[in-house]
């Protein structure tokens, strides 16, 4: 396949934003089709965070996002823990949080005490029905809930594999609940913690959400690097960092895939999100008819395989200070 090469724009300040939109926008208005898609082939979205040094891959899109950055004071103004991770809402309205938080033991028990027990009950051999009984009888709240149900999950990853799906009632917004709270053997002071919000049931299947401790990676190589070369500071107070730019950057790599492609047919359509502590970047793959005007291009379009074609990528990335990149390759 012939390559085109690769382009890489750069638009700095947030201003920007309120430029290039517009003039995108009147691309549209004076008669440049929308590209149409005859198959989505695949969306994932992948969260990654610095400060908690984690990354998670799930397959729903995301509508907004706002990153974590908590700590937890003592009576004396110490440190007791972190809380580091993203809340997101999801674009069906659910409500989803990926976290990465301190595993500190209560006052005279071990580490490795702590990581091994539910409520004092040894994990091992303990049964899902054993781990639901054992949780309603220390939590007055959960016995309350009208469904239960939760255990632990085999992992070689990890020390401690923790789930469980509760439905609330219909009082509460968002009534049902699945959650994942994992230990690994790799960093046994943190606990990442997955936790899905959602209206109906049915709307996630549960043998799916139960395969996603698989798709939670700690960062081993960078796993306490920051703390212990100062690199990041506690802040005094809790505090909810910066919004990030989901809907500017959705936008945006809409409008940068259809100028690239000038309204061509694609075939087939992928899109990965990527969403940063300060940043979001949208790459986008679609296989569409060859770019160039050639004649032969046309007249041999009815006998090429629907997976035939120039392969593009583009790209846009937006951060929390509206600095924007935009990227196209086509190959």
């Amino acid at each position: 396949m012939k390559g085109y090469g690769l382009k890489t724009v750069v638009i700095g300040a947030a201003f920007c934003l309120c430029t290039v939109l517009p003039v995108w926008a009147s691309i549209e208005a004076v008669g440049i089709p929308l590209t149409q898609t005859n198959k989505v082939v695949q969306h994932t979205t992948v969260v990654t965070s610095d400060k908690g040094q984690f990354t998670f891959e799930f397959p729903w899109e995301v509508s907004s996002a706002q990153t974590i950055d908590t700590v937890t004071l003592s009576k004396q103004g110490t440190v007791e823990g972190s809380t580091v991770g993203f809340v997101l809402q999801l674009q069906d309205g659910a409500k989803m949080t990926v976290t990465r938080r301190s595993n500190q033991p209560q006052e005279g028990v071990s580490l490795e005490e702590w990581n091994s027990t539910w409520y004092d009950t040894p994990i091992e051999g303990l049964s899902d029905a054993e781990y639901v009984d054992v949780w309603k009888r220390f939590d007055p709240k959960v016995a309350a809930y009208p469904y239960v149900t939760g255990g632990y999950l085999p992992d070689e990853r990890m020390t401690a594999a923790r789930w469980s799906y509760v439905v609330k009632g219909e009082t509460y917004p968002l009534p049902v609940r699945f959650e994942l709270d994992l230990i690994p053997k790799t960093d046994p002071q943190h606990r990442y913690v997955m936790t899905l919000e959602y209206a109906k049931e049915g709307a996630y299947q549960l043998e799916a959400l139960r395969g996603l401790e698989k798709q939670l990676q700690p960062l081993i190589s960078k796993l306490d690097r920051s703390h212990s070369r100062g690199g990041y500071k506690f802040s005094s107070l809790p505090v909810v960092a910066k919004d990030l730019p989901i809907q500017d950057g959705k936008q945006l790599a809409d409008l940068y895939r259809n100028e690239v492609l000038r309204g061509k047919q694609t075939k087939q359509h992928k899109e990965n999100v990527y969403i940063y502590d300060t940043s979001v970047n949208i790459e986008t793959t679609d296989i569409v008819d060859s770019m160039s005007e050639t004649g032969e291009s046309t007249a041999r379009g009815a006998d090429r395989d629907e997976t035939e074609g120039d392969t593009v990528f583009t790209s846009v990335r937006i951060d929390t200070e509206g600095q924007v990149e935009l990227t196209k390759h086509i190959q």
